[in-house]
Order: C-alpha cells, then sequence, then structure tokens
C-alpha cells in the first residue's frame, strides 16, 4: 500500500505542476502560448484557475498529509537506526538501508516540494504584472500552493534540509553514546 501511495503522490504532483507553470506570467511563458497559438490567461481566467487548483491542493492536502508525515516519521526514525547499527555495530547493510532511506525522503519530498517552489514563482510573476485594482487585492490574497505534511507545516526544500540535519544528528549521538564502540 505505501508504494500505491508514493506512486499517486508523484503523479499528482507530476500532473499539477504543469499546470502551475501554465499560470505564470513571465515573458518565456507567454512566448510559448503565443508560439502554440494558445491566448495568454486574463484575470479572471487566473482567478478561475488558481481557485480550482488551491480546491484541488486541499482536497490532495486532506487525502495525503497525514500518509506525508508517516513517511516522514517512518523513514527518520529507521535511518537513524541503520546508521546506527553501520557504526556502532558494524553492520554494512546497515548503511546500505540507511542510503536507500535517504534516497527515498529525497524522492518523496522534493516531489512534494516542487508544488510550493513552482507556485511562488508563478504567483510572483503575477506581482510583476500592473492589473486592475481588484487584481492587486485578489494577489495580495493569493498564497502559494503548498503541501501540508501532518497538521504542522508544509512541504519544502528546507523540510529535506532539516531531515537529514535531524538524522545526521541523532544518528551521531547514538553511536557516540553506545558503550560498545
Amino acid at each position: 500500500m505505501p508504494v500505491f501511495h508514493l506512486v499517486t503522490v508523484i503523479c499528482y504532483v507530476e500532473a499539477v505542476q504543469p499546470m502551475i507553470h501554465d499560470l505564470s506570467l513571465n515573458d518565456a511563458v507567454k512566448e510559448r502560448r503565443y508560439s502554440e497559438n494558445k491566448n495568454v490567461f486574463e484575470e479572471e481566467d487566473i482567478n478561475h484557475f488558481y481557485h480550482e487548483l488551491s480546491i484541488l491542493q486541499q482536497i490532495f492536502n486532506a487525502s495525503y498529509s497525514y500518509w506525508a508525515l508517516g513517511a516522514q516519521t517512518f523513514l527518520t526514525v529507521f535511518c537513524i537506526a541503520n546508521i546506527f547499527q553501520a557504526g556502532a555495530l558494524q553492520n554494512p547493510r546497515g548503511l546500505l538501508n540507511a542510503m536507500f532511506q535517504m534516497f527515498l525522503i529525497k524522492l518523496i519530498f522534493k516531489h512534494l516540494a516542487q508544488i510550493y517552489e513552482s507556485s511562488a514563482p508563478t504567483l510572483e510573476s503575477w506581482r510583476e504584472t500592473k492589473g486592475s485594482v481588484w487584481f492587486q487585492k485578489y494577489l495580495r490574497a493569493c498564497k502559494p500552493l503548498r503541501v501540508v505534511v501532518g497538521s504542522f507545516y508544509y512541504a519544502d526544500n528546507t523540510l529535506i534540509l532539516t531531515m537529514i540535519s535531524v538524522i545526521s544528528a541523532n544518528a551521531a549521538s547514538m553511536i557516540v553514546a553506545y558503550k560498545g564502540a
């Protein structure tokens, strides 16, 4: 079942990210839309599509936020335990398992972070345009789309660094405190 959730999360991110990128109003996206004979979005279209994406994101967060929290907790704890096995007990299999779990951490949370990391520049491109008064007020209310992890925080690139920091600090503490080493 966890593999099904992982594949679902990756497919969701890969499907939503181009939609977020297409809403951008920077010059490269405008030129691409003109070359494909597509219209550049108007203010009402942006409002409509952003609202739909935010509802879709809320449904995704309600369905998968606790899965992401469980994956983070599971991978962090078992990665620490495997590094401890490799360092204190000289178990080479622990190092291989820890490296595989670090790979999974990077894979899962990098995909989750892409939602926030792609929607923030899109919103910034909207703020650089000169729009109506209504659109400027609307922009002030818009927040980047993000994947919530549990009910505590959201996934971005700093979450990956924080997880690696926690893993390395706790694994090192356990290895140093082990009496048999």
